[in-house]
Order: structure tokens, then C-alpha cells, then sequence
């Protein structure tokens, strides 16, 4: 089985660790990595996991 790219994982854990810190700063960062996302499929993946945190 092959690994996750570690920027994948980060974004796709990130709303965990907001829940645990409750900081507007951790989906700031997170959604400013998305932007950077260059695959749109994933852009989409990652803003629904952060649409509800």
C-alpha cells in the first residue's frame, strides 16, 4: 500500500488538531495550503473536510 504524501495528510488532519487548539489560526493555515493545492480534486476534497470546522 502506498503512503499518503505528508501534505495530504496534514490537510486532511488538520480539522483534529483545530478541535483540540479551538484556533482560528490552524483553518487559516489550512486553507491557505489548499489554495496552493495544484491538483483541483483535491482542493475540492480538502475545502469540504474544512467547510464544517
Amino acid at each position: 500500500m502506498a503512503k499518503k504524501d505528508p501534505k495530504k495528510r496534514i490537510l486532511e488532519d488538520f480539522p483534529s488538531v483545530r478541535e483540540v487548539i479551538k484556533g482560528k489560526e490552524i483553518k487559516q493555515i489550512a486553507l491557505h495550503l489548499i489554495e496552493k493545492e495544484e491538483d483541483t480534486n483535491y482542493q475540492k476534497k480538502y475545502a469540504t473536510v474544512w467547510k464544517n470546522a
